[in-house]
């Protein structure tokens, strides 16, 4: 990002950006080709303006692009967490019987 006052503290000027460019992580045999990659940029400019003492505009032009062959499905390690058993030397099924034995 950069940011330029153009005049003192009643106009500025504000430009970003970011750019992504990889192949992919994982490689498809079938197709003899990387897969998963990302080609992305995206940008800002932003323009402000504080004519009076208590007002401020901001002019704001924004553009995202995204071209990529990412699978977002993949590689996802979801499993389910049974919980502890026993706590500080406790045996918890003991206790949920006691509970509801009462």
């Amino acid at each position: 990002m950069l940011n330029v006052p153009i005049i003192g503290n009643k106009l500025d000027l504000r430009v970003a950006g970011e750019g992504t460019k990889r192949d992919g992580y994982a490689f498809d045999e079938e197709t003899d080709r990387c897969i998963d990659g990302r080609d992305l940029w995206l940008g800002r400019l932003t323009i402000g303006s504080k004519p009076l003492e208590r007002l401020q505009v901001y002019a704001i032009w924004e553009h995202f692009s995204e071209d990529d062959d990412r699978m977002r499905s993949t590689k996802q390690l979801c499993k389910k967490d049974p919980g502890p058993n026993t706590v500080d030397g406790l045996d918890l099924a003991v206790c949920l019987l006691i509970i509801r034995a009462r």
